[in-house]
């Protein structure tokens, strides 16, 4: 065989290699990202990886309740979108320039038990930790966002205290907003939980507290707040 088709093949061989490297190492990190930040299993329809560019795409995420539970789906998330900074892989802190996160529907359980399903999630037991003045369980991985465009729909909550069929409440939460400089991944999945859960009542899911998670997105709504008022003023003060 010709040396120069040899090392045609061998470099196609390499490349082809590395890009499956590429998108396993990426899969593998948003994977355990989210199971850490979660505590619980995440199952998704497709992940894509940019071969020339630094985006994920995932469609159709799924993110599944204990086994203890009645259901097995906690979230469904539409769509995912991340553009990430490809170096923050040497360091201990992942960084992400752009994350679209859209959540189609949250499904809040509270079992015959009268436990409730968002109580599982793993930044919550931290939150309340930190309530306590105790150290969280199990090490959060460093996470700093620079843009996060949040979107929510549907909230379905089922109580299934009340036999022999669970009592169901749906709400409309149309969330659609955005938010700057996310430092740490208490606020990020607080963010999710809380704004997706905004137009529910308090009152009609026993059995979770917003406001630990409300806590800590208060210094995040409030950076947004003044972004916004800051472009306001430097588009009035053009002439």
């Amino acid at each position: 065989m010709n040396r120069k088709l040899i090392l045609l093949f061998v470099i196609v061989l390499a490349v082809s290699a590395a890009l499956l490297a590429k998108d396993f190492i990426v899969k593998a990190i948003l994977e355990k990202t989210v199971e850490t930040l979660s505590g619980l299993k995440i199952t998704a329809d497709s992940i894509d990886v940019g071969i020339f560019n630094t985006s994920i795409r995932v469609k159709r995420m799924v993110i599944h309740n204990p086994p203890s539970f009645p259901e097995e789906v906690m979230a469904n998330i539409n769509h995912l979108y991340v553009n990430y900074d490809i170096t923050s892989g040497f360091r201990k802190e992942i960084r992400i320039k752009d994350m679209v996160f859209d959540v189609g529907l949250v499904n809040v359980i509270k079992d015959k038990g009268g436990k409730n399903n968002l109580n599982s999630l793993k930044i919550v037991k931290a939150l309340e930790d930190i309530g306590k003045c105790e150290k969280p369980n199990g090490a959060m991985p460093g996470i700093r966002i620079d843009r996060l465009h949040l979107k929510g729909g549907k909230v379905i909550y089922k109580d299934y205290t009340k036999a022999p069929y669970p009592a169901v409440t749906e709400f409309e939460a149309r969330v659609d907003e955005k938010y700057e400089n996310i430092t740490n991944p208490y606020e990020l999945v607080s963010l999710i939980v809380s704004r997706s859960l905004v137009k529910t009542s308090p009152l009609t899911i026993i059995g979770f507290d917003l406001t630990p998670l409300q806590n800590q997105v208060k210094d995040v709504m409030s950076k947004s707040v003044e972004a916004i008022k800051n472009l306001i003023n430097a588009n009035q003060k053009r002439p």
